[in-house]
């Protein structure tokens, strides 16, 4: 804390505090939250703000406690101080379990960072409902191994439907033993996933830009699939628009406004430099050795004929032949990002 403030902590030493090896709960909490910070990065926002609102709430978990009743935290104390030791251990473990399974779903591929993941469709309590699951289950027994891997499929799901947008701190009491209503015991039904993901999809509006829930999306459908095992050729990749943006900036403003240039259709990583504003070669132009081929299919690229058609659909303003193609590859990622991702 003295390390990060722009103030000096008056009376604080840490050789006393050493040597008594007393801290506040306060403390304890905070120590946790930046700890899941560290450790748990695929999931856990990296900002200051949100360090409190984890580790007290992992300590609520970890008592067995309503996330809006924390202020009764002090009657725990006694609690706490004798099962620190398991407390800290199952902290460690469950976040070393989720980062396992989130790293891997979630990291961006870049060249120049090793620790950047798409973490919108991530919250506090959603994070925290997995803890609530776990916590009081055997390492060591089916029902654990079960949760984890379900976890990944709810997250999708949680996340299409919304239900954590609101009330997560009731919602994440429902996984608590005192409250029980709900787990991750059973898989997602892979046809309750794709409906969700066709509501979803025909909930989206128009526009260029990408939001954090497409970016988040598509980064799981890399890593999945054609990004999963190692980056083509060793390039370095960034997410760009498969169409290029400087063909609906060059639209009439009535079709620009009616475009789906910002749909999971027309998005994916590409590798750098291939299309941007100054650049919007395909990767057909410049897979003359081949070297794409594996890529373009397992990315559902457009077909040659589709990015022909939607171009020119966009310049003479046929914006319902742009979209439909567009959607057309949305409907396929979706379908893929849901069968990979229960497997």
């Amino acid at each position: 804390m003295g390390k990060g403030a722009a103030f000096e902590l008056d009376d604080f030493s840490e050789d006393a505090l050493t040597a008594t090896r007393i801290i506040t709960l306060s403390d304890l909490a905070i120590a946790l939250g930046m700890y899941m910070q560290e450790h748990l990065n695929s999931l856990a926002p990296q900002t200051d703000n949100k360090i409190a609102e984890l580790g007290f709430g992992l300590l609520g978990v970890a008592v067995d406690l309503d996330n809006r009743k924390l202020g009764k935290l002090l009657d725990y104390s006694d609690f706490i101080q004798s099962n620190l030791q398991i407390i800290l251990e199952k902290t460690e473990r469950i976040c070393s379990n989720l980062q396992d399974v989130f790293s891997k779903m979630l990291k961006v591929v870049k060249a120049n960072k090793s620790d950047e993941y798409a973490r919108a469709l991530s919250t506090n309590f959603k994070t925290l409902s997995y803890f609530a699951a776990l916590w009081y289950l055997d390492p060591d027994s089916p029902e654990y191994r079960h949760t984890l891997r379900n976890i990944k499929g709810h997250y999708l799901l949680d996340a299409l439907t919304g239900v954590w947008s609101s009330a997560g701190d009731q919602r994440l009491l429902e996984y608590q033993p005192s409250y029980k209503k709900r787990d991750y015991l059973t898989p997602v039904d892979q046809r309750e996933l794709e409906s969700a993901f066709d509501q979803w999809l025909s909930s989206n509006t128009a526009g260029i830009r990408f939001n954090g829930e497409t970016k988040a999306i598509i980064t799981i459908h890399a890593n999945l699939t054609y990004l999963a095992k190692t980056v083509p050729n060793g390039e370095s990749f960034e997410l760009e628009h498969i169409i290029a943006k400087k063909y609906f900036e060059a639209a009439d403003e009535k079709t620009r406004q009616a475009l789906f240039g910002n749909s999971i259709g027309n998005c994916m990583f590409l590798p750098k430099g291939l299309n941007n504003r100054k650049k919007a070669k395909t990767l057909y132009e410049v897979n003359t050795d081949e070297r794409y081929t594996k890529l373009i299919t397992e990315s559902f690229y457009f077909s040659e004929q589709d990015l022909e058609d939607a171009i020119g659909a966009i310049a003479s303003g046929n914006r319902e032949l742009a979209n439909s193609i567009i959607k057309r590859r949305a409907k396929l990622i979706a379908d893929d990002t849901v069968r990979i991702l229960l497997i």
